[in-house]
C-alpha cells in the first residue's frame, strides 16, 4: 500500500478493486486485534460498521443490498442483535 503516514494523519484508506488483496489482510488485522472498522460501497449505498465491542452493523439504502448480506451472515451463523 505504501502509506507512510500515521492513522492520526490519514484515517481513512480508499481500496479499489486491485486492492483486494490488501484489504482482506487489513480487515484480518483489525478483526484479530478489535479495532473499529468502518467500510463504505463507492456509490455509500452500503456502509458496514465492525466495532472492537464485537459486533457489525449493517446500514444499506435499499433492502436487496441489506438482504444479501443477512443472507451472508446466516451462512455464517452470526445471530443477529434484538
Amino acid at each position: 500500500m505504501n502509506e507512510m503516514r500515521s492513522l492520526i494523519d490519514a484515517p481513512f484508506h480508499l481500496f479499489d478493486n486491485r486492492d483486494l488483496v490488501q484489504l482482506e489482510c487489513l480487515l484480518d488485522i483489525a478483526l484479530y486485534f478489535f479495532w473499529n472498522v468502518v467500510l463504505i460501497t463507492p456509490d455509500a449505498n452500503v456502509i458496514v460498521e465492525i466495532s472492537h465491542d464485537e459486533w457489525i452493523a449493517v446500514n444499506a439504502k435499499m433492502e436487496a443490498n441489506l438482504s444479501e448480506y443477512k443472507a451472508f451472515f446466516k451462512l455464517l451463523e452470526l445471530k443477529p442483535m434484538g
